[in-house]
Order: C-alpha cells, then sequence, then structure tokens
C-alpha cells in the first residue's frame, strides 16, 4: 500500500476494516483518489442503513495518507466521538463512526489484522498481530508459495517497498517484482491490496476456527 518509507512515501491503496455495531463486517479497498461513502449503492463504499445519508462523506487519498469530509449529512461523521467539520486528516488507525458503522483507517497489515476481529474478541488488543498471524494461520496461507516467495511475502505483511525487500533479501527488484507476480497469480489477486485483504479474511476466519 505504501510505495515506500520515509519522506519520500506514497499512499497507493487504503484498507478499510467496516463494523457494524461493533461486529466486523467486511474489509473495503480504496485505490480511487476519491471514494464516496453513503447507503447509495452506487458509493465506493457502501453502507447500508437508514441513518446514513445517501452520500454520506467523501474519502480521500493523499500522498501522505487520507482525508475524509462530511457530505452535509444529516447525522454526521465522528472521529473520537466529535462530528467533524470540513476536511479532517486521517492517520492510521483511527476510527470513523457513521451511523451503525465504524471504519478503520489501515495503511499496513498489522492494522488490517489487529481490527478484523470483533471488539469483544480478547485478540482485538494484540500488540503485534502480524508476529501473531505468523503460525498456523500462515503456514496455511502460504503453502503453496516457494520458500524464497515467502520471504517476499512476509516482506509486505511488514509493509516494505519492493526496493526495501530487495536490499533486505540481496537479491534484485526485478526478481522481487517477479515473486510479487507469482504470488498474486498463486491467490488468484492483483495488486498488494487485494494480497492484504486476502491475508486479514484468512486470519479472521482462521481465529474463528479455534
Amino acid at each position: 500500500m505504501w510505495i515506500s518509507h520515509g519522506l519520500c512515501a506514497m499512499i497507493t491503496s487504503i484498507l478499510c476494516v467496516i463494523r457494524r455495531n461493533d461486529m466486523f463486517e467486511r474489509v473495503a479497498t480504496v485505490e480511487s483518489v476519491e471514494a464516496t461513502i453513503g447507503r447509495c449503492n452506487s458509493c465506493e463504499i457502501w453502507l447500508p442503513s437508514e441513518v446514513v445519508s445517501r452520500k454520506h462523506a467523501v474519502l480521500r487519498m493523499m500522498a501522505d495518507g487520507a482525508s475524509i469530509r462530511d457530505l452535509g449529512s444529516r447525522n454526521k461523521t465522528l472521529i473520537k466521538g466529535r462530528c467533524i467539520d470540513g476536511e479532517v486528516k486521517l492517520n492510521e488507525g483511527d476510527e470513523i463512526r457513521i451511523g451503525p458503522f465504524t471504519l478503520v483507517i489501515c495503511f499496513t497489515i498489522s492494522t488490517v489484522l489487529a481490527h478484523s476481529v470483533n471488539v469483544t474478541d480478547s485478540t482485538h488488543t494484540d500488540p503485534n498481530p502480524v508476529a501473531t498471524f505468523r503460525g498456523t494461520a500462515h503456514s496455511t496461507l502460504t503453502a503453496a508459495l516457494t520458500p524464497a516467495q515467502r520471504r517476499v511475502f512476509d516482506g509486505f505483511l511488514e509493509g516494505l517497498s519492493e526496493k526495501e525487500i530487495a536490499v533486505r533479501l540481496g537479491i534484485s527488484i526485478h526478481t522481487v517484482h517477479s515473486h510479487a507476480k507469482a504470488i498474486y497469480k498463486s491467490f488468484e489477486i492483483s495488486s498488494r491490496a487485494e494480497l492484504l485483504r486476502h491475508t486479514a479474511e484468512h486470519e479472521r476466519q482462521y481465529r474463528e476456527r479455534l
């Protein structure tokens, strides 16, 4: 989701963990510069509830993060219990409240994994969800990958760019890119955002079976 870290970091997609009445519902991917949130089924983030306006708010992707703007909704958009006024900058892990829905802004897999469980689940407060994931859930998800592909996959879990993974593993960025393509093909997906969403869903289903 991040092209790279540091001063040159750029966001290429956002994942929103969506909960309804504090129960996990789904993970939505935002890859466009602006995404409309509302109960109208043409909205990029669809929240079906009568207390949500047809076009309630707009989530905007920026080079270094994201922002949200309320569209004059009847029941307002809340962050930290307060109605927002104008455009508000969002940080990773920020929770947006719209009617019965909570949207958690995620830029990394750690945040997605941490919030893809129900609030009442004791694992919700896991201080290192990526480390926790690297057990049976990780093994079953990556069983079809080669050892080299697993190392690249693990780099993606940490939010590293392909260049950073290449430096860590001592291989060329072309080789990393080739492994990334093979990973996407194995999971029948086409982007890193889809990979993170797929991983979060696998982890959630694994926890529910425990």
